[in-house]
């Protein structure tokens, strides 16, 4: 579930001194922008050049050079993306899951008597082993 939602503001920053430095900065923010956009669908950024000083700016690092500047990227979220969920036991019918469950716990308990070995444990091994299984049945 992405962390964010419709409407929030996406917000990076990178200080630089000089236009080389400004267009690293702008290129540093969208890496980051395309980071956040594996969960959601941003709005064209939108730049924001500030100084130090002003009320949305935090004071520079100590070693900054005199003229730094702070560069703002911002862009709302528009969408969450839906995450899609892939693997062997996603595709199964719930009946099925279950029956390859109690068929893998009791395997399991038979070699590892007085254990428990939860739902989770069980898909973890159907999910390694499920595919090739099938695989070997079917030919």
């Amino acid at each position: 579930m992405s962390p964010f939602h419709i409407g929030d503001i996406v917000e990076a920053a990178a200080w630089f001194n000089g236009a080389v430095a400004k267009k690293k900065a702008m290129v540093a923010i969208r890496i980051a922008f395309k980071e956040v956009e594996q969960d959601v669908i941003l709005a064209p950024i939108k730049w924001n050049e500030l100084p130090p000083g002003s009320d949305r700016t935090p004071e520079p690092p100590p070693d900054a050079e005199r003229g730094v500047m702070l560069m703002v990227g911002e862009a709302e979220v528009k969408a969450i993306r839906k995450v899609v969920v892939t693997g062997f036991i996603n595709q199964l019918d719930p009946k099925d899951l279950a029956d390859l469950r109690q068929i893998t716990r009791k395997a399991y308990l038979k070699q590892n008597p007085g254990t428990t070995f939860t739902d989770h444990q069980c898909d973890e091994v159907i999910e390694r082993i499920g595919p090739e299984s099938v695989l070997k049945t079917l030919h």
